[in-house]
């Protein structure tokens, strides 16, 4: 069954006007799962698609500033450090091929 999101928005807000707030935000929470769920399939279907063996990944030759800040740690006496564009290119150098699977 799909719900459009006018369908949806109108089903919520009917909820709300009836003071039916916890399924009214019972609602919006799953609706957005939804959501987040079917991009994930698009995504594995999209690598499916560009013929991405399964657990395999495709990733950006460059790291995103996402990507690094993701990396940055705190060690011993506070220390900062980042893996940075020079461990990301080492990880892709020594990345297997699909010629290693």
């Amino acid at each position: 069954m799909t719900i459009d999101k006018n369908e949806a928005d109108s089903c919520i807000n009917r909820l709300f006007a009836h003071g039916r707030v916890p399924e009214a935000n019972m609602l919006r929470s799953l609706l957005a799962e939804n959501q987040s769920l079917k991009a994930e399939l698009a995504k594995r279907d999209a690598a499916s698609a560009a013929g991405v063996p399964e657990g395999w990944a495709l990733v950006p030759r460059e790291p995103t500033k996402e990507m690094l800040d993701a990396t940055r740690q705190r060690g011993p006496a506070g220390l900062e450090w980042s893996l940075g564009v020079v461990g990301y290119s080492s990880l892709l150098a020594a990345a297997p091929t699909e010629a290693d699977r």
